[in-house]
């Protein structure tokens, strides 16, 4: 059983991450979706600027996590951090293409792919949280969800986005 502490931590980490996400969270897919020609250009582009907000976020967030471990008096919240927003940048990496199969109500993959990466990944948390009942058996299975869905995006999807950073004004 996974003490409770453990939560707490992934808990805490989570927020400070989500609280710095929270700056690139800005709607790009939304953009694309209300866009009546999806061309690949506009596709690679808000896919450049995903990967560079969500590295920017990631390095903030590991240049600061010393300071947030301090803050909250907690010493394995650094690591914690620094692994989680490392992971959370390959977020970043998802395919594109996965907006235009959105756009078009073609929501059947999109589906099955969240199903299949929320069971493996709970698979792998519990293995692990029976193995080392801790924060990282959480972390483990956050780990897989980014991974999985990230790689079953391109699986799901034929589209494969290339670096653009030709970037529209409106977006």
């Amino acid at each position: 059983m996974i003490d409770p502490e453990a939560f707490g931590l992934v808990a805490l980490a989570t927020i400070c991450i989500g609280f710095f996400e929270t700056l690139t969270g800005i709607g790009v897919d939304r953009y694309l979706i209300s866009q009546t020609d999806l061309n690949d250009q506009s596709m690679n582009s808000t896919w450049t600027l995903n990967i560079v907000l969500k590295m920017g976020v990631t390095i903030v967030l590991v240049v600061f996590s010393p300071l947030i471990a301090d803050y909250f008096n907690e010493q394995n919240l650094q690591l914690i951090i620094t692994v989680v927003a490392i992971n959370g940048f390959f977020a970043a990496f998802n395919n594109i293409g996965l907006v235009r199969l959105q756009k078009n109500l073609e929501f059947k993959k999109i589906t099955y792919l969240g199903l299949v990466v929320k069971l493996l990944s709970t698979t792998v948390t519990l293995v692990f949280a029976y193995f080392s009942p801790d924060h990282w058996a959480l972390i483990a299975g956050g780990m897989v969800s980014v991974w999985l869905y990230m790689i079953g995006s391109y699986v799901v999807c034929p589209y494969r986005p290339v670096l653009n950073f030709a970037f529209d004004k409106k977006l």
